[in-house]
């Protein structure tokens, strides 16, 4: 059915990729025992904030460049181990 809608959208179906996810979050305890844990570091930059320029509002430096969503702009499958690691270091311990 998607690749259908994406067809009648004018698209090609076959160039189109579908991606799922599923977030889990930790809780407060769990971010004590370990709290740089880089899965739960990357989930909080990347979908901590619906609108992420609400973390200059909150006084939190981005993490990303203003006018970036993941919805838009992250591409998992084509994000490497290096530009992982570069995001995981831009994260302000706040």
């Amino acid at each position: 059915m998607v690749k259908r809608k994406v067809e009648q959208y004018g698209r090609d179906p076959d160039e189109f990729i579908f991606v799922s996810g599923i977030s889990a979050f930790s809780g407060r305890g769990e971010s004590r025992r370990n709290p740089r844990d880089p899965l739960d570091e990357m989930v909080r930059a990347l979908f901590g904030r619906v609108n992420p320029d609400h973390w200059e509002a909150e006084g939190v430096e981005r993490v990303f460049p203003k006018g970036w969503h993941y919805a838009l702009k992250y591409l998992p499958w084509e994000t490497g181990a290096e530009e992982t690691q570069d995001i995981l270091r831009r994260i302000p311990r706040r």
